[in-house]
């Protein structure tokens, strides 16, 4: 698996040079993280043109388009944020400006010569930050996760399966009560302060909660602050 995984990242590495090296990138838009349902990362659109305009021929355009969205009234997963009209008008402007003029246009564009990604790599490493809150809208987002949601699933059929769905989705309205206790209106700045008031309340209930599950309530009582403290591992 480490293996196969080696070789695909080097197709797609030979697959950016060649792009590149033909002068195909117009720009690349960075997007917010968080706006597809089954996955949280950030996700980057290429614009690509074979008759670039002479202006702008071998040169890519850097749009930061990351704090262009908006919350959604109800999260899909881990889709959580959208893309509103203006924010995608405000990225076609931007884009449209540099075609036109060559040149970057606002503190959001930056541009740079095809050659520059050849032979300079660059590591931007952003430590994961993280405030944690038990608010009723960031709790009532567990629902929506497929972790909690499978408690109140069964494989066996018959009695015994109805009985496994019913002791999930009384689980289900533990854990939901046990989140309800802690204080909806203080926001940790402390990832490990937070799990350890977490786990508290968990255990005050009286619920041993599945590792999936927990993670999900992790997930979803988290957003990206960059006045929290850096989350590490062991």
């Amino acid at each position: 698996m480490a293996r196969h995984c080696s070789h695909r990242r080097r197709r797609l590495g030979e697959s950016r040079r060649w792009i590149l090296e033909n002068d195909l990138p117009e720009a690349i838009v960075a997007l917010p993280d968080q706006l597809f349902y089954n996955t949280g990362i950030s996700a980057y659109v290429w614009v690509l043109s074979n008759n670039k305009p002479a202006k702008i021929r071998g040169k890519v355009a850097l749009i930061n388009a990351v704090d262009l969205f908006r919350k959604m009234r109800k999260s899909l997963g881990n889709k959580r944020n959208e893309l509103a009209p203006e924010h995608i008008d405000q990225i076609a402007k931007t884009f449209g400006a540099f075609t036109e003029t060559g040149k970057a246009k606002g503190e959001d564009v930056k541009v740079f010569d095809t050659t520059e990604f050849g032979f300079t790599r660059i590591t931007i490493e952003r430590p994961l930050r993280l405030s944690f809150q038990a608010s009723p809208e960031r709790i009532a987002r567990l629902k929506d996760e497929g972790a909690f949601q499978k408690l109140a699933t069964s494989k066996k059929k018959g009695t015994e399966g109805d009985k496994e769905i019913a002791a999930g989705r009384e689980l289900q309205t533990a854990i939901l009560r046990a989140l309800g206790k802690l204080e909806p209106d203080r926001v940790y700045k402390k990832h490990q302060l937070f799990e350890e008031e977490l786990g508290g309340a968990l255990h005050r209930s009286g619920l041993d909660v599945p590792a999936p599950v927990k993670k999900a309530i992790l997930s979803v009582l988290s957003e990206r602050d960059e006045a929290a403290e850096t989350c590490t591992d062991a």
